[in-house]
């Protein structure tokens, strides 16, 4: 999808990348997240380089890729990851999604 948008698009300023990004390439990221989880490191570099592409796409090549990340008002796909687990298990402690706790957590005595 990323490298259909830069061959589409000439013009590649912030507010155009940004939305495609965000609504084109990013849910193909985060499809499943609380599902498939890569736990190897190697696995989310991979899937991280891609937002690395979109944000150096979006015409702020000469900064970090923190600063991009940061300009554009993204987080890193580690991020939200871990944004991704905290929500499945406040839902799962919550009764909102069926699942029988008891079979994830330990729950102590006190």
């Amino acid at each position: 999808m990323l490298r259909m948008i830069n061959r589409t698009f000439t013009l590649k300023s912030k507010s155009i990348i940004l939305p495609l990004y965000k609504s084109l390439v990013r849910p193909h990221l985060d499809y499943a997240i609380s599902a498939w989880r890569p736990h190897y490191q190697k696995d989310i570099a991979l899937l991280e380089q891609v937002q690395h592409r979109a944000t150096k796409m979006s015409g702020l090549r000469n900064m970090t890729y923190e600063q991009r990340l940061k300009a554009l008002g993204l987080s890193t796909f580690e991020t939200r990851m871990l944004r991704a687990d905290l929500i499945q298990v406040f839902e799962i402690l919550h009764n909102i999604d069926h699942v029988d706790k008891d079979k994830f957590f330990y729950f102590g005595s006190r």
